[in-house]
């Protein structure tokens, strides 16, 4: 087969290596065309007004049902105070879902009002989560300038590790507990941002509740991750008075082309296909202050803040506020800088607490992250059995499963998701780049297109003396697609044996189709997981692409290859590729080996996330087991 193997397209006439890419890139810029479009027809109070109740709608619509429920008691707890001159440290915990409990520090500085304003500070991607450095100072010092800050654990980060297995984390990094149950989530039909999101408003709610905060002073920050949180519980929750995020808020398009891939809860299905980015998210803050921290050297395109601030100052000048959104630029790469910690002190003692009295700006002294645990073994699911979002989802995926749909709803709903937007009637044009003997067996090298200027790649194989006998196709889907014919040598002589054909074929991001590389992270981020998460955002996903890919190699095998019977081979997550075909298409075969399901990767604690990017769907989980 070695000899088979050698040929690529890739070197000869055609590049397939970043038509993905080329493909998605075009449809978000188009998107984001559209988005400027609306934007420049904002000229007066009642458009903008109609312009941000859309963005309301279209918002909550991508996050769903958002699980908060103000009437769930709190549960709340002090564990422990820590005494200091200037400052008190309380550890907090308090319930945002029904056994899901938040680990928090509340700093409150020793000097301030009665009734002091309260800033909510969200954690960026650092496992240790309220007790990483950086977050700590930044508390310290928007303490000094004489308010509480409420610094929360996000879920998968310090004291909230979800994957917990005889009191261990089986997983520690903060951006690959996010991936895990993230990508379980959107399989279901959820965003995992909705749990963020959850978890914000409670905090907010646990802030009203003390009689030491004024609940109508609340603001809100935080960095990276934080930073998108931040902006997010300002524009939902109009009780947070004034928001400095830092760190994330970009216009769309620059950031698009820097090439990383965001968290799970940074991808909000369908949000970008309805003309919406980071424009449509900050205006929804408007009128209320807001002032964004940025970085010189930060991976987040500092020219594309620089666009978001201008525009949001023309948003804010329609409103009449326009000196109430501010942009301040730290020097120094990705975080939360003293400057900016300095810069946001000075921002909420102005908004919130109406005065601008001076503060130390000394580099402020941070204690050992054990030092600020909540709970005694530093994990609530080990001391408080907390439950997480993969086990609300879990909930979820049982009650809105597969197994609550008739195969004609589930048949129907997935054929929707599969050819929305994309030509069915296409006309097949399949060219023959190469073809090799070997062994008794032919190799055909075949290219055609699924859709404009997306190619699929295949090799058909069959018995020379069957060469040009019109055969049933065994259509072959496997890891690494025609890049991995040589391992499968022996599935494809036994295939060929029984008077078959056998096509491997390369659907979009396999084989000689996969993308190259824009940003690899522990694992976590891989081209595929870009191209994967951008398509959801623009209401799509890879697996409805890739199951498109799919279905029109099945014509090709009926029109253009001759074979009236078909047969898919599958081995492990693509045998989800050969199920969604065969409900489409009842008349098709399916053969497995070592198959994955989709209920196994929601059910599966510890099922690889690096694995599911390719096959993500949202909403798959309620069609095919």
């Amino acid at each position: 087969m070695k000899e088979i193997a050698e040929f690529s397209p890739n070197t000869e006439f055609y590049c397939l290596r970043d038509k993905a890419i080329k493909h998605i890139s075009d449809r978000v810029v188009d998107a984001y065309r559209r988005a400027r479009e609306i934007r420049e027809q904002i000229k007066t109070p009642d458009a903008f007004n109609v312009y941000q109740a859309r963005n309301r709608e279209i918002l909550l619509s991508s996050f769903g049902d958002i699980p908060y429920d103000n009437g769930l008691p709190l549960d709340a707890r002090i564990t422990g105070v820590i005494e200091e001159k200037e400052l008190i440290i309380e550890k907090v915990v308090f319930q945002s879902l029904p056994k899901m409990y938040v680990t928090a520090n509340l700093y409150i500085p020793r000097v301030r009002e009665e009734k002091t304003p309260a800033v909510l500070m969200q954690c960026g991607h650092a496992v240790e989560g309220k007790a990483y450095d950086e977050f700590q100072r930044a508390a310290r010092m928007i303490a000094r300038a004489g308010l509480m800050v409420f610094v929360t654990d996000p879920v998968g980060q310090g004291e909230r590790l979800a994957y917990i297995e005889n009191e261990e984390p089986l997983i520690t990094g903060a951006v690959a507990n996010h991936q895990q149950f993230g990508h379980q989530c959107f399989l279901t039909g959820a965003a995992s941002v909705k749990y963020f999101v959850a978890d914000a408003m409670r905090a907010i709610d646990y802030l009203q509740s003390r009689a030491d905060v004024d609940g109508d002073r609340i603001g809100a920050t935080g960095i990276s991750g934080g930073g998108t949180m931040t902006s997010v519980i300002a524009a939902v929750d109009v009780r947070v008075k004034a928001a400095a995020p830092g760190c994330w808020a970009c216009a769309g398009e620059d950031y698009f082309f820097v090439g990383t891939s965001p968290d799970s809860e940074q991808i909000w299905p369908g949000i970008i296909g309805n003309s919406f980015e980071c424009h449509e998210l900050m205006s929804m803050i408007c009128p209320r202050a807001l002032l964004f921290l940025s970085a010189e050297d930060d991976f987040i395109p500092i020219e594309g803040v620089k666009k978001l601030y201008g525009k949001c100052t023309e948003f804010w000048g329609i409103a009449g506020n326009a000196s109430d959104v501010q942009m301040m630029v730290s020097p120094g790469p990705h975080g939360y800088s003293n400057e900016m910690a300095v810069c946001a002190a000075a921002f909420f003692q102005k908004h919130l607490l109406g005065n601008e009295k001076e503060f130390s700006t000394e580099l402020p002294v941070v204690l050992e992250p054990g030092t600020l645990n909540v709970t005694k073994s530093g994990l609530v699911k080990v001391d408080l059995d907390s439950l997480f979002p993969y086990d609300k989802n879990l909930e979820e995926y049982h009650q809105t499963s597969f197994r609550t749909k008739t195969h004609e709803e589930r048949r129907r709903i997935l054929a929707e998701k599969v050819y929305q937007g994309r030509d069915t009637r296409m006309e097949i044009h399949m060219r023959t780049l190469k073809r090799k003997v070997h062994e008794g067996m032919t190799a055909k090298h075949l290219l055609w297109f699924s859709q404009e200027l997306m190619p699929i790649y295949g090799i058909l194989i069959k018995q020379e003396r069957e060469e040009d006998v019109n055969l049933p196709i065994t259509l072959c889907l496997w890891e690494g697609g025609t890049d991995a014919i040589c391992e499968h040598e022996t599935q494809i002589w036994q295939i060929c044996a029984t008077h078959q054909a056998v096509l491997i074929v390369d659907l979009t991001t396999i084989g000689k189709n996969a993308s190259n590389e824009l940003l690899s992270l522990n694992g976590a981020f891989k081209a595929v997981d870009k191209v994967s998460k951008t398509l959801i955002q623009l209401g799509d996903s890879l697996g409805a692409l890739k199951t498109f890919d799919l279905m029109y190699s099945i014509r090709v095998c009926r029109e253009r290859l001759g074979a009236e019977q078909i047969c898919i081979y599958a081995e492990g997550e693509y045998a989800i590729f050969a199920r969604m075909a065969e409900l489409l298409d009842g008349t098709i075969q399916v053969t497995t080996e070592n198959e994955v399901t989709v209920e196994q990767i929601i059910t599966d604690k510890m099922y690889p996330f690096q694995r599911t990017s390719k096959l993500l769907m949202p909403g798959l989980g309620g069609l095919v087991k």
